[in-house]
């Protein structure tokens, strides 16, 4: 069997679903071709041996190599392949030391040989500070710096007391994007955003005759996904009806298949297609702030205004 290929940080992979998820999740889920299905993820870590792969859906697990296919690697200058190595375990076979050797990619196979070792997490730069600001280290007249911190005030010579601060956020250094959304949307306001759809949706069965809306319920969550969606679409602009080309495949087979669906399903609150899309238009109002006169030429929107500023106010000073 040829060498497997030796995966880096940042790689593209794919994982068979019995390998990775539940199984009445995956027949429920993908009834037709449930033992077969696969999904795509990017390697995130090398952990104790294993391979932490990071879903399309946010889900993360941690996979012998066995499991995982390679798919594909990002262009790099070549340095990265240049300065990681592989280090021989020291209880091998035939009872060797522990050496270093280049690390070597072979692209004939991505199925795991059995003698496999996984290599060392590639190089990451470190940084040194210079005038309270960071700079990367270099290395052979090239500068990496893909590992600077995620506040780039720094970069601009602003130490750690300038700028604001977030408040009511214990542990955010080990929040994900989702943690840091929540912390900054007026969650009430949401709830309230949530009962004021469904009861839209009621309205415009019972007035309008619009069957579309019967017994159309919306949730919490079914706000926040909806959202998700604007914010990729706008990560992701396409031509076309939003309301149709992000859950649609492409015509002939080519173009982005952004499978929004199967994504948006994992969120276990039902299907998200693109009629739901439709249907959260549709009854989209935004409750009124009480005790707001009618007269207010802002009256469908101050509420949300002032929820978002009053939550921002709390987070940061």
């Amino acid at each position: 069997m040829a060498p497997a290929i030796r995966l880096k940080v940042g790689d593209k992979v794919s994982v068979k679903g019995l390998d990775a998820f539940n199984i009445d999740w995956l027949r429920t889920n993908y009834a037709r071709n449930w033992q077969n299905v696969r999904f795509d993820g990017v390697v995130g870590a090398l952990v104790d041996g294993k391979w932490q792969i990071d879903f399309d859906d946010g889900e993360t697990q941690t996979l012998t190599r066995n499991k995982v296919r390679y798919e594909s690697r990002p262009a790099s200058s070549g340095l990265l392949a240049d300065t990681l190595v592989e280090v021989a375990s020291s209880d091998d076979e035939d009872g060797a030391d522990a050496a270093e050797t280049p690390a070597v990619y072979d692209d004939s196979s991505d199925e795991p040989s059995d003698d496999e070792r996984a290599p060392h997490p590639p190089f990451e730069a470190e940084h040194e500070r210079v005038g309270g600001a960071h700079v990367p280290a270099t290395m052979e007249g090239w500068v990496r710096d893909d590992g600077f911190p995620f506040d780039q005030r720094a970069k601009a010579g602003f130490d750690d007391d300038n700028g604001p601060k977030l408040r009511n956020f214990p542990d955010f250094q080990d929040a994900g994007l989702f943690q840091f959304a929540l912390h900054f949307l007026p969650v009430g306001f949401m709830s309230e955003l949530a009962d004021t759809m469904t009861a839209a949706a009621k309205r415009k069965f019972e007035m309008d005759g619009d069957a579309n809306c019967r017994n159309f319920q919306v949730t919490l969550d079914d706000v926040y996904q909806w959202i998700g969606v604007w914010i990729y679409i706008l990560a992701f602009p396409q031509a076309g009806d939003v309301r149709d080309t992000y859950w649609k495949e492409p015509a002939g087979g080519y173009g982005p298949r952004h499978r929004l669906a199967d994504i948006l399903r994992l969120g276990g609150n039902g299907d998200k297609t693109q009629f739901w899309f439709r249907r959260m238009q549709t009854v989209l109002e935004f409750p009124h702030k009480p005790g707001s006169p009618s007269s207010d030429p802002f009256i469908r929107v101050r509420h949300f205004w002032d929820s978002l500023r009053k939550a921002s106010l709390l987070c940061c000073c």
